[in-house]
């Protein structure tokens, strides 16, 4: 896989595409009565859907930039990568914690795999995150090629060199 441009979005909440749907749905009600009112819960519920962060990694060029979107616009100043250690991929648990009004907590765990860029000062860089390792080390050995460093699989509880 031969790759000079990355971008990755993180996923946001799904509680928050529910609340622009209700926005919407309350726009469209409240728009027999006001039209201003209906314009504002409509731009209100455009920006909550289609608001989200990421990064996006320029190799050819040696930068990277933490990016807010919105749809396909992307705003964020390019800054040059630092000198890297390492690319380290990982598992975790990625915790939610749910409350409800009655003050019940629920707790939820999802197994995510992590590609971070490790920096000569073990600063992270975090470029991905998925549910399964197949697109993890696939992303984690292009970027590895092109930046010429190594790939450190910390996925397992023994870590290991990965083979380039």
């Amino acid at each position: 896989m031969e790759i000079h441009r990355f971008l990755y979005k993180s996923d946001k909440a799904g509680h928050i595409n529910f609340i622009a749907y209700i926005l919407a749905f309350i726009a469209l009600v409240a728009g027999i009565e006001s039209i201003i009112t209906a314009i504002l819960l409509v731009l209100v519920a455009a920006v909550l859907y289609f608001f989200q962060r990421g990064i996006e990694l320029d190799l050819r060029n040696g930068t990277y930039r933490f990016i807010i979107a919105f749809g396909p616009v992307r705003i964020g100043s390019w800054d040059k990568l630092p000198t890297l250690k390492t690319i380290s991929v990982f598992s975790t648990n990625k915790v939610s914690t749910l409350t409800s009004r009655a003050n019940n907590e629920s707790e939820f765990k999802n197994r995510v795999v992590q590609v971070n860029l490790i920096t000569e000062r073990n600063q992270k860089i975090k470029i991905l995150e998925v549910e399964s390792k197949e697109p993890a080390f696939l992303l984690a050995k292009a970027v590895a090629r092109k930046l010429d460093v190594n790939v450190w699989d910390a996925t397992e509880r023994e870590g290991n060199w990965v083979e380039l």
